[in-house]
């Protein structure tokens, strides 16, 4: 559907997986990227980011949302020159380019650099998702590293900001494609001392 529509309609029209936008609206492409990745619909989200960038090439948050796409559907490699372009156009580089970097990495088998730039989120002045994702990123990188110790401190700070978190919802709204690595997250967390 084309054009501009009256705020209820557009609501009513999310609700069913469908969006009203004008074709040339930046922020209408943010919102339905984000809605069908949430409802994992993959090809249309890729799609949604690239009429993003060809909407605004200048625009280093499309970017960085085509990284998180990338990410979810195992393609850590262009997540990384994705999210790198965006650092490029916002050298500010806001805390969650660098939690999508950190999930490349970790996804690519590079745990250390990921640890690392996941601390540095905390520096960003991170959003409480952000520090939620960090945390909890961090805890499984950690019990994947063998610091156990690590990984029950992040668990701690998890319930600190989210205190009825449950491994279990977090495994049924995680966005990933690849639901053997949801299950190993969902265990992970759990060795962590999350339930």
């Amino acid at each position: 559907m084309k054009g501009k529509e009256y705020p209820q309609e557009a609501f009513e029209l999310t609700k069913v997986g469908e969006m009203a936008i004008d074709d040339s609206s930046w922020y209408g492409y943010f919102a339905l990227c984000l809605i069908n990745l949430s409802k994992k619909k993959y090809e249309k989200a890729l799609a949604d980011a690239d009429k993003l960038i060809t909407l605004a090439p200048e625009s280093a948050d499309s970017y960085a949302l085509m990284a998180v796409i990338f990410n979810c559907v195992g393609r850590p490699g262009e997540a990384i020159e994705m999210v790198e372009k965006a650092m490029q156009l916002n050298p500010s580089i806001p805390a969650w380019y660098l939690s999508t970097l950190a999930t490349a990495y970790a996804i690519s088998g590079r745990p250390t650099e990921a640890v690392a730039k996941y601390k540095r989120v905390f520096d960003r002045n991170p959003s409480h998702g952000d520090k939620f994702n960090a945390h909890l990123s961090l805890a499984i990188l950690y019990v994947e590293l063998g610091q156990e110790e690590d990984a029950r401190t992040e668990a701690e700070e998890i319930l600190k900001l989210v205190p009825n978190f449950s491994v279990e919802v977090w495994g049924q709204r995680n966005p990933n494609k690849d639901q053997a690595q949801i299950e190993q997250g969902v265990a992970t967390l759990r060795k962590a001392g999350l339930n």
